[in-house]
């Protein structure tokens, strides 16, 4: 996952591995069988379990070769992944024009993943003229259909005003919205306007908060935030649940 600085990138959220919104079948002859048969759905089940080394050795390349097979097909999550492989050069080369082509081929789906990284894509300008009220297009569109980085991403747009007029209080809704989808970035936004006292009362105690909420949902930075800009009967009460907090994280799985 692509991470910026906290208060940029850090808050902007796309997903940066392949993703599965299917039910997540385990690595099995019997799926390899189903893909070879043409199942587009196994198909791109395998791809994922391939790039992540999900109970078979991590082979980018075979992992695109099905999901190349899948989104042939018309299989819209697969469409989105193979996007993000040629975004970050996963087993192909990296080719901005082709990752748009499949985003746009995967959002015209409905697939909220591929929505989200088309407002990415205009927003960062890879492979696109970089295009503020597009990104917002895309990631209102994905956000006000319930996905948690799309939300986030809106929050972050409100925060900054870029694309849309900078307006806190926009800003804080998206953030609780993602956040209430146990997004971590969703939670450090939050966090930020609390920090800071945007559109809300400066709160360092709230702000601390979500910023545990989000080491406890594996946004480590969010530690870092907190050590560093925390006052120091924040930060030293902190310390003392920090290798908890490390063990939780490392249990866990996030994009």
């Amino acid at each position: 996952m692509s991470l910026f600085r906290l208060g940029a990138i850090l808050l902007l959220m796309v997903v940066g591995v392949f993703a599965t919104n299917i039910e997540e079948e385990p690595y099995s002859f019997a799926l390899v069988r189903k893909a070879e048969s043409g199942e587009a759905k196994a198909q791109c089940n395998l791809g994922y379990l391939l790039h992540l080394g999900k109970g078979v050795a991590r082979n980018d390349k075979e992992a695109v070769r099905w999901m190349q097979k899948s989104a042939a097909a018309g299989f819209a999550l697969a469409e989105n992944n193979l996007g993000w492989a040629y975004h970050e050069g996963y087993g192909v080369s990296r080719d901005y024009d082709e990752a748009i082509h499949w985003w746009k081929l995967s959002a015209a789906q409905g697939c909220l993943l591929a929505e989200n990284n088309l407002g990415w894509a205009y927003y960062s300008g890879n492979g696109t003229p970089q295009d503020y009220e597009e990104a917002m297009r895309w990631f209102r569109k994905a956000a006000e259909a319930g996905d948690a980085s799309a939300e986030n991403n809106l929050g972050w747009a409100y925060h900054e005003g870029k694309g849309v007029p900078q307006e806190y209080d926009k800003a804080m809704f998206w953030y609780h919205k993602s956040a209430d989808h146990f997004n971590p970035r969703g939670e450090v936004g939050v966090g930020e306007l609390y920090l800071h006292g945007l559109g809300v009362p400066r709160d360092k105690a709230e702000a601390d908060k979500w910023y545990r909420r989000a080491i406890q949902h594996g946004l480590l930075l969010a530690k870092r935030k907190t050590l560093e800009e925390l006052e120091a009967e924040s930060i030293q009460q902190f310390e003392g649940e920090e290798s908890k907090l490390e063990s939780n994280v490392e249990e866990s799985h996030f994009d």
